[in-house]
């Protein structure tokens, strides 16, 4: 996510794993440390919905979501 004003990064809400998920709409958020809460913003923006779905993630269990918003895939 970047700054609306300067256009500099703030935040990664996603984070990569081995998973297999759903589909390519489902996402893994990283809702712990300095995101936490992330989830629930997202969610009452729209963006994401919960899934009730969780991977691990090294020491951390993080939630699995999925977009709601028609997005391209390489979209920056």
């Amino acid at each position: 996510m970047n700054d609306v004003e300067d256009g500099f990064p703030v935040a990664t809400a996603t984070i990569n794993t081995k998973e297999k998920l759903p589909s390519k709409r489902h996402i893994v958020i990283k809702n712990y440390s300095e995101n936490e809460g992330i989830l629930e913003a997202l969610e009452e923006a729209g963006i994401v919905k919960k899934t009730g779905d969780f991977v691990a993630a090294g020491f951390s269990r993080c939630p699995v979501a999925e977009l709601q918003l028609e997005m391209s895939l390489y979209q920056y």
